[in-house]
């Protein structure tokens, strides 16, 4: 391929000439020379050279260079001339036109097909195989229902042998628990719609601290029995960054109108102790909190639910009707409206919606205040004056006194303890006698059992001693009313002295079968009541966790509710060993949290809601022992059926899985072979449990008790 050069020898940009038959190119003429006004060019063998420098032309007298074209273009036609050189002037109409048109129409002969319909047809290309891809597959699915289907119709199934028992068996199976796998944050609670808000917390940037106080502001306005502002709580607090475990007492206190005299009242207006729970929700904020999340936006999603409506659970609607049935008219109307329907007083049902909009009210005030402490507990307080109003007209022992002067307490040096090989640490509550006994049990089991054998939930050595061990706490311990009495207790966990000094009093260091069974071990008719509890577990994508136990005392608290705050009243008085003014509640509730102290990773966090105090901690001791001991997943820790000490002798659950009726009953008969009276209670009488257990290294377990009957499960990411 020859090229056209100027008189310089520079080659031109634009026109080049091919060497084929239908072309005749310059390499074709000898010598070809042409005079262009004085500006002589000789082409020799397809080279051309410049012999004299052209005249510069005006731009309308420019020359061009006629060649022979074979081809379709005609001789002199604009694609054949060559431009003369311009003296730089723009030339717009002239040989710059001419120069552009035949680039434009060598550039069209060169490239061929024009790469917009290249790429047009590749994309219909990919649709066509993707609608073909999609009707096979839908050609198969086709094939596999019909197939499937005749499947159905045409199979003859054979009945599995059905075991007759002769013992009664439970007309309902339990579902199992609700369980979750998290790589990076979960939360549990009593109520699904409330963890859905935590966590909807922690993926906007909040901490587990955050997250807890909105759950809680929730389920104290949805499980309003067991919970809420007129109660209080204990939180346990485990901060990852640098491996401190804090605990929040923010329980009631007796008022100054109370004295020892006063005789306890399980219900009404003098059974209210000064409530905590706001000022301990908003203690946690302003010390521990993320800082990305404002107050009014941890308490105002609760608010448009209560305004909104919320559905009743199954076990509101239990509580409901156990209102109704215990307490009848004895209550009045301020709190009948919210476990009755007004229009008939038959309690709520399962799926029908409740509104609350006087709590809406009173949360709406706190959520936008800048000072909640100073609304809700100052002197000059909004809330606090109708609070005083209304306890003075009822006879209630809280002043305004009272209000300004509660303090909840943050306690930097909570009860530790190590478990095992030193490895784990326990947390928990100075205010917590259900973490002592706890402890004292499982050092017990320790003992026992030092190499974890022979622990299952089946073995009726284990169930033995076990409730042997729980007996004698619950008997000989019943009096833990003080601090320091606790405190004595946990330091003496940790000699052995203390430990087999208690097994040798049951006698159950033996390892026969027929073990003695002290009688007054089991002729002590304690009082135990159920509790107005509800437990909450958070751990966030940092490793912080949060266990929380809130509680009104009794379920449904005093009885009284605020007709113009919509507050349902603790009852907390009722269970005070005395009534010291400033004296703060021991608790049976025990919200647990147990961590790596080498790695400052959380192992578990557990707590229980309901039940009665023994059932809290007969069954948070047996589920620690088996998760942290017998390496048990906590689902499964927490389904094992359970057995409890209480003033009959001993309970245990029915209605549980069938998997599991026949070892109930070889165990129940053992047991009762060994001289233990024993009754059977409904499972959904039982108190329940939820956790959230570390396994390995990252995955976190999150459960549910299936007891709870809220169709509850955790949530997390």
């Amino acid at each position: 391929m020859s090229t056209i050069v100027d008189s310089f020898g520079q080659t031109f940009p634009h026109v080049q000439f091919r060497e084929n038959n239908h072309h005749r190119s310059p390499s074709n003429v000898q010598q070809l020379s042409t005079n262009l006004n004085g500006a002589v060019a000789t082409i020799n063998n397809g080279k051309l050279k410049s012999l004299t420098p052209p005249k510069m032309y005006e731009l309308d007298n420019a020359p061009v260079v006629n060649e022979e074209y074979n081809g379709s273009a005609p001789t002199n036609s604009p694609t054949n001339k060559v431009p003369a050189a311009t003296n730089g002037r723009s030339n717009n109409n002239g040989t710059n036109g001419v120069a552009n048109a035949y680039a434009m129409d060598a550039f069209t002969r060169k490239k061929g097909l024009p790469w917009v319909l290249a790429s047009q047809m590749f994309l219909i290309f990919i649709l066509v195989f993707v609608i073909a891809f999609l009707l096979y597959k839908l050609y198969l699915f086709d094939e596999y229902n019909k197939e499937d289907s005749l499947n159905l119709q045409n199979i003859n199934c054979i009945q599995p042998p059905t075991l007759e028992l002769n013992s009664e068996m439970p007309e309902t199976v339990p579902q199992k628990s609700f369980s979750g796998h998290f790589k990076k944050a979960a939360v549990v609670s009593d109520n699904v719609i409330c963890s859905e808000i935590g966590r909807n917390v922690l993926l906007r940037g909040g901490n587990a601290v955050d997250a807890a106080i909105s759950v809680s502001f929730c389920i104290g306005a949805l499980n309003y029995p067991t919970a809420g502002l007129g109660g209080g709580f204990l939180m346990t607090y485990f901060r990852r960054f640098d491996g401190k475990c804090l605990a929040i007492d923010a329980l009631g206190i007796t008022p100054s109108l109370a004295n020892n005299d006063t005789n306890p009242i399980e219900n009404g207006y003098k059974s209210i102790s000064v409530p905590g729970e706001l000022h301990g929700l908003w203690t946690a904020y302003k010390r521990f909190g993320s800082g990305r999340i404002t107050w009014n936006n941890l308490i105002m999603p609760t608010v448009h639910i209560l305004n909104e409506g919320f559905p009743v659970s199954q076990a509101l609607e239990k509580l409901s009707k156990e209102f109704l049935d215990k307490f009848g008219n004895e209550t009045n109307k301020d709190i009948r409206n919210i476990f009755l329907i007004p229009s008939n007083d038959e309690y709520f049902r399962e799926g029908q919606i409740i509104r609350n909009p006087q709590l809406a009210e009173t949360l709406k005030k706190l959520a936008l205040t800048n000072d909640p402490i100073n609304l809700f507990y100052g002197n000059n307080g909004a809330i606090a004056k109708q609070i005083v109003e209304e306890f003075t007209q009822n006879g209630a022992l809280i002043t305004r006194k009272d209000l300004h002067s509660y303090r909840s307490v943050i306690d930097e040096q909570p009860f530790l303890n190590s478990y095992s090989d030193q490895k784990l640490v326990f947390c928990g509550s100075k205010s917590s006698s259900g973490y002592v006994k706890i402890q004292i049990l499982l050092a017990i089991l320790q003992k026992l059992y030092p190499d974890f054998e022979n622990i299952t939930s089946t073995n009726h050595e284990y169930w033995h001693k076990f409730i042997m061990a729980q007996n004698y706490i619950n008997t000989e311990l019943e009096e833990l009313n003080s601090e320091d009495q606790l405190k004595f207790l946990l330091q003496n966990i940790t000699q052995n002295k203390f430990i087999e000094n208690i097994i040798q009093k049951f006698g159950s260091n033996s390892s026969t079968s027929e073990m003695p069974i002290k009688e007054e071990f089991l002729s002590k008719n304690e009082e135990d009541s159920d509790l107005g509890s509800s437990q909450i577990n958070i751990v966030d994508s940092d490793g912080n966790t949060i266990s929380v136990a809130h509680s009104i005392n009794s379920p449904f608290g005093s009885l009284r509710r605020s007709p113009i705050l919509g507050i349902l009243w603790n009852n907390h008085l009722f269970n005070l060993n005395n009534h010291l003014t400033n004296n703060r509640q021991i608790s049976p509730t025990s919200p647990i949290i147990v961590y790596d102290r080498e790695s400052r990773k959380i192992k578990l966090a557990i707590g229980a809601s309901g039940g009665t105090s023994l059932q809290t901690f007969s069954s948070l001791s047996h589920v620690l022992f088996q998760v942290l001991s017998n390496n048990k997943p906590l689902r499964e820790a927490v389904n094992m059926p359970r057995l409890y000490k209480n003033h009959h002798g001993i309970a245990y659950e029915s209605g549980l899985p069938k998997v599991n009726f026949l070892i109930t009953l070889t165990l129940v008969e053992n047991l009762n072979k060994k001289g233990f009276k024993l009754s059977k209670i409904d499972y959904s009488s039982s108190l329940s449990l939820n956790g959230i257990l570390r396994e390995g290294d990252a995955t976190l377990s999150a459960v549910n008790d299936y007891r709870v009957e809220a169709n509850n499960y955790p949530s997390g990411y």
